[in-house]
């Protein structure tokens, strides 16, 4: 499908491209996928900010369909993910492959429990000890630091900093922008992979509701909800 591309995309826009595009990124982060240990879901992800830039970036003067321009785009994205993923936060194989396990666990156990599995709850679902379920929580943790620091120190400062600033209660601010953004970092630690993910690309990715709700596989109403709940479970922390 080729649609009329242009810069400054509307939502309805942005929209339409993700759902005219979505077996593509799908098909691309598959074929990647193979050649590393992340759950493909994340990759998905990557790969929808690739195609929204190539989307911004794409001129008529060019030789070449947008679906052939995308993929270039789509295949970088994901592909500089896994380098710089690697190369920042390399840890040894057997330790990348707990935390996806684990990570899929801890979702398991919330949904059976109705809340947050203990350590110990984790170390016993996937046989390992409380140590290694530390150990890899401070792995996952760092993890989590890499997109919050790239927005604080991007070219677009001033815009990531209202975004940053909507996420700390002015009220309850220290009126120290850095100790600000260091209660912050702390609290991102702390929230869950899903809820850091999806602020992410909500806060830093600038992918519309609707555009979550199709990449989720949810309603809008639903993906409004997950938002709010993961803004509210950082606040709370912060406060």
């Amino acid at each position: 499908m080729q649609i009329a591309i242009k810069k400054n995309l509307s939502k309805s826009q942005k929209s339409e491209i993700v759902a005219a595009y979505y077996a593509l990124v799908k098909k691309i982060a598959f074929n990647l996928s193979k050649a590393s240990i992340d759950p493909v879901e994340d990759l998905i992800q990557v790969g929808f900010i690739g195609l929204l830039e190539a989307a911004e970036n794409f001129k008529e003067i060019h030789k070449t369909l947008f679906k052939t321009y995308a993929t270039h785009y789509i295949s970088g994205h994901i592909r500089h993910y896994l380098r710089d993923k690697q190369s920042l936060l390399r840890g040894p194989r057997p330790l990348q492959e707990l935390s996806n396990k684990m990570s899929t666990a801890i979702k398991e156990l919330s949904q059976q429990l109705g809340r947050e599995p203990s350590n110990n709850e984790i170390a016993e679902r996937i046989s390992i000890t409380n140590i290694k379920v530390d150990e890899i929580k401070n792995y996952q943790a760092k993890i989590s630091l890499v997109w919050l620091d790239q927005a604080i120190n991007s070219k677009d400062e001033e815009d990531n900093r209202q975004k940053i600033d909507s996420l700390i209660d002015t009220k309850n601010s220290s009126g120290d922008r850095t100790e600000d953004l260091i209660s912050l970092r702390d609290a991102i630690q702390k929230i869950s992979n899903d809820e850091r993910s999806l602020l992410e690309l909500r806060y830093f990715k600038d992918m519309t509701q609707s555009e979550l709700a199709r990449l989720y596989g949810i309603s809008q109403m639903e993906i409004c909800r997950k938002i709010k709940r993961a803004e509210e479970s950082l606040k709370k922390i912060i406060n």
